[in-house]
């Protein structure tokens, strides 16, 4: 199992994941637990957190040749949700 993780700073996190989760939603089982947002991705399970100043997010796979891929798909789609582009750097770590 890997985890990689980024932690993004803007006071908008929680407006952004909640419109990430809005957009997931209709192709994912989206859940939210303890003001963490969950969403089972087809290779990936993806952890969402909005605090006051920043966003956490953490995707956990089984196959290391997929982290890169998720990354830029959960990029991708936080980055349209916030209308510009968040500059981000990930620490991968197997689990």
């Amino acid at each position: 199992m890997i985890i990689s993780t980024t932690h993004i700073d803007t006071e908008d996190g929680e407006r952004i994941v909640k419109r990430l989760c809005n957009h997931w939603k209709n192709k994912f089982k989206v859940s939210k637990v303890n003001g963490k947002f969950a969403i089972p991705l087809p290779e990936a399970d993806v952890l969402l957190e909005a605090t006051p100043v920043q966003m956490l997010i953490h995707i956990k796979t089984k196959q290391a040749d997929l982290v890169k891929k998720y990354q830029k798909i959960v990029m991708n789609r936080l980055n349209r949700m916030a209308e510009h582009e968040f500059n981000t750097s990930w620490v991968t770590t197997p689990i």
